[in-house]
């Protein structure tokens, strides 16, 4: 009995220093990944305020052609081990396709890395572009949305058009003579118009075919892997805490299941009865038919032969 204890001890002794030595080599050996996705999640909005515009003749049944404005813009993200060699990629791929990089952010050190850029490409080259960088780079997720820009580009051509005629109206009462303030007046209102004017001739100017670009905005973040700085005390005792906990989960599990499988053997061993009682009720049941029948039996061929002629 003591001898099959000491036996006991020893497998749960060694089993529970074998789990410890084999969380030791795992924590000397072990990588962990940098967690991009946080970075991701908020710096994933560029800072690029500016706005690109494209035009394409569109033919409407009746009514011939007219210029469509709008704006084209790729949202594109994507994730490498190797960021340097993928950052030159990309820019391979810009000097290429003979875009401009319109804005660039860079944020993080290294093994935790995100490169941010806006680039204007013109839109015949937009389609081939995306697919050289989708093609080069480990990209996780592409948007593409296209919004048409006619109806507010001609908005804003009326509202010039207007803007210049009420200063043409205004110069023409300005040649006239009238009272010093009456003047003083009418000046500040032309500068107001000529300001306004201004202003929203440097919007028109995005729509120039000059300045037609679509806009490829690209999230290039590094998946870094690092190796693990941590004193060897401090891996004892992870790897300690770590063998004490599923160790004793392990035991604990081992414990209860032969618990419950014991505890079912007893119970059917206590059940065995059950069998026997069901037979026994099966017997007599059948056995009290049995006599029944033959009884039946008897008295009917009794009541037969009284009944019979000659009796």
């Amino acid at each position: 009995m003591k001898k099959n204890l000491l036996k006991g001890i020893f497998i749960t002794l060694s089993g529970f220093v074998l789990l410890f030595l084999i969380r030791l080599m795992v924590g000397f050996g072990g990588l962990q990944p940098v967690n991009t996705r946080q970075v991701q999640s908020s710096s994933s909005k560029l800072g690029f305020k500016n706005r690109n515009y494209a035009s394409k003749k569109q033919k409407v049944a009746g009514t011939g052609q007219f210029e469509q404005k709008y704006e084209k813009v790729a949202d594109l993200s994507a994730e490498s081990y190797e960021f340097d060699n993928a950052e030159k990629q990309l820019r391979n791929v810009i000097e290429e396709s003979s875009a401009l990089v319109q804005y660039e952010k860079r944020t993080g050190i290294r093994y935790n890395r995100v490169l941010h850029l806006a680039i204007g490409v013109h839109p015949d080259r937009f389609d081939s572009m995306l697919q050289k960088l989708q093609h080069l780079l480990p990209v996780t997720s592409l948007d593409i949305s296209k919004t048409d820009k006619t109806n507010e580009y001609q908005t804003m051509s009326a509202r010039k058009n207007a803007l210049e005629k009420s200063r043409r109206a205004l110069l023409e009462l300005k040649r006239r003579n009238g009272r010093i303030n009456e003047l003083i007046d009418l000046e500040s209102k032309i500068l107001d118009i000529e300001e306004k004017i201004q202003k929203l001739g440097i919007t028109l100017g995005e729509f120039d075919s000059e300045n037609e670009f679509c806009t490829v905005r690209v999230n290039l973040f590094e998946k870094g892997i690092l190796r693990r700085s941590v004193s060897f005390i401090v891996r004892l005792e992870e790897s300690l805490v770590f063998t004490i906990k599923y160790y004793t989960l392990f035991l604990a599990m081992l414990f209860f299941g032969t618990l419950g499988f014991f505890l079912t053997i007893l119970i059917f061993e206590k059940l065995s009865w059950i069998p026997n009682v069901l037979k026994q009720v099966y017997l007599s049941v059948k056995n009290f038919y049995t006599q029944k029948y033959e009884l039946e039996t008897e008295e009917g061929n009794e009541g037969q032969k009284e009944n019979s002629p000659g009796s």
